[in-house]
């Protein structure tokens, strides 16, 4: 569907102007990302309006993001299993409670997590990825998640947990 709606989108693009604009499968790409991003925050934020955790869920949306823009992760091959999860994710974190005996610990897994498997998946994420990059994003990774001893946040000790799941290489499923 958002693969469709992106092709669509990007072959009348270039028919409007064939001179000035990319190639449809790079424009496709483009889209497909935008078209993702705004169905995962606009979707998200709604049902978190309705359910009254609103903060909590842009709390969970930016960290997760800031988080994977450096440690990278885990990726569908279909953009409507990224969306869905990516939505559920975003809704059901803030609702989870931790116990307060249980964040520490959590931020320390998540700590050794994204120490042993950041960057993943990087290749086709990130423009900042290059194989020599690759020791600076771990450390800027570890240096986010650190900010949890500082930073009262339960929301993203949950968020980065999570995120950090995504780093566990798994053989199969997706990309």
């Amino acid at each position: 569907m958002i693969e469709t709606l992106a092709e669509r989108i990007a072959i009348q693009l270039k028919q409007i102007n064939p001179h000035e604009t990319k190639s449809v499968p790079t424009m496709k790409f483009g889209l497909i990302l935008i078209i993702n991003m705004l169905l995962i925050i606009t979707t998200s934020l709604t049902i978190s309006l309705m359910i009254g955790t609103f903060y909590e869920t842009l709390i969970t949306l930016a960290g997760f993001l800031v988080l994977r823009q450096f440690s990278g992760g885990f990726h569908y091959s279909s953009s409507v299993y990224c969306t869905m999860t990516s939505i559920g994710g975003a809704v059901i974190i803030p609702l989870v409670n931790l116990p307060n005996d249980f964040v520490t610990p959590i931020i320390i897994i998540t700590l050794v997590l994204v120490a042993l498997f950041a960057p993943q998946g990087m290749e086709m994420q990130s423009r900042i990825f290059k194989q020599k990059h690759t020791f600076f994003l771990k450390i800027i990774s570890i240096m986010i998640v650190s900010s949890l001893f500082l930073i009262d946040s339960e929301t993203l000790v949950k968020t980065f947990f999570v995120q950090s799941l995504t780093l566990i290489p798994l053989k199969g499923g997706g990309k």
